[in-house]
Parts: structure tokens; C-alpha cells; sequence
């Protein structure tokens, strides 16, 4: 039997817990790694930009508790810390290229952070050029995968495929026709 709203426990928060900041500092520790892990492997980010997101989160919930605005809700913090995560990533995502970098390109992690903070940049701004030319269904099918998040079986129901598998396989060589331009895209810039 479904549970209705009235079947969920409402957790309260007292502003005034917000004031002790050693309170404050345990909820922030005791969601982080969760919230963090789940926004990784959901979003396929990193670990720096996960963090990011959740410190963005933790303290959109800080204030809106603090201000008096949420005073309870029907879910786990974890849920709803990970509901504004959800939609915080909507928001950044013209702002990142979720395609991992390392599915792309071949070349070495950098040494030098201030380089690599660059060289990210740049390969980001490239990718999102070669999308743009890479011509459909390429771009599409790994835009639906990579930004939307959809999954294979959603691609196949979407762009009408046979099945996942036909996705799978279609996805692999869009990755690599866009692998190659890449390189050839990073050869002429050296």
C-alpha cells in the first residue's frame, strides 16, 4: 500500500540550532558524504564539483531555516538536501559539460593545477564546440546521455531505436567520432 504524505513523519528545525555552530557543522558532516556520493555517480561530476554543489545546498537550507522560512518538512534532510542538489544542477547545466573529460580525451592528467584549470577550460569550451558540429544523432544521443542523464533505454523510447543496445553501440561511435575530433582539434592548437 502507498504511504500518503500524513504517513511520513514531519522533522522540524529550530533556528535556533542554526545559532550553535557545532550543531550546524554535525548535520553539514552527517549528510555531506551521501549527498556527495549520490550527486557523483548522478550526475557523473567530480568530487570537487559535487562538494561544491552541496556546500551551495547545505547552505540554501542553512538560511531558509535560519530566516524561519522552513521550519519543517515530510522527508529526510538527506531528501530534501538532495533535492535542492537536483535542482542546483539543472540550473549549472549550461554551465558544465558533464561528458567526463577522460572519456574524450587520451592526454595525461596535468601536474600543475593553475595549467590544468586552464587546459579544463579550454577542453570543456571545445568539447561543447564539437557537440555543436558534430551533426545529429551523435550530438543528441550524447547530450541525452551525458547532460540530460538520461539512460540508454530512455534514448532508445526517445530517439526510436530498436533497443538499448543499438543506443549503446551508436553512443560508443559518437564518442569516438567526437574522441577524434578532439584530437584533431587539440593537434592543430599545439
Amino acid at each position: 500500500m502507498k504511504k500518503g504524505t500524513a504517513d511520513i513523519p514531519l522533522v522540524s528545525f529550530d533556528p535556533d540550532v542554526f545559532r550553535d555552530e557545532k550543531r550546524a557543522k554535525e548535520l553539514y558532516e552527517t549528510h555531506r558524504d551521501l549527498v556527495i556520493s549520490w550527486t557523483m555517480k548522478h550526475y557523473r561530476v567530480r568530487k570537487d564539483l559535487a562538494l561544491e554543489v552541496y556546500q551551495e545546498a547545505f547552505t540554501i537550507f542553512f538560511y531558509q531555516v535560519r530566516r524561519g522560512s522552513l521550519t519543517s518538512i515530510r522527508c529526510e534532510l538527506q531528501t530534501y538536501l538532495t533535492g535542492i542538489v537536483k535542482n542546483l544542477m539543472k540550473q549549472k547545466k549550461g554551465k558544465y559539460v558533464f561528458v567526463a573529460m577522460e572519456e574524450i580525451s587520451d592526454r595525461p592528467a596535468v601536474d600543475n593545477l593553475a595549467e590544468e584549470k586552464v587546459s579544463d577550460t579550454y577542453n570543456k569550451m571545445l568539447v561543447q564546440q564539437l557537440l555543436a558540429k558534430i551533426g545529429d544523432p551523435c550530438r543528441t544521443i550524447l547530450e541525452l546521455f551525458y547532460q540530460e542523464r538520461y539512460s540508454l533505454e530512455s534514448i532508445a523510447i526517445d530517439l526510436e531505436y530498436k533497443n538499448a543496445n543499438v543506443v549503446k553501440k551508436k553512443k560508443s561511435l559518437c564518442l569516438k567520432h567526437l574522441r577524434d575530433l578532439f584530437q584533431a582539434a587539440r593537434n592543430e592548437s599545439a
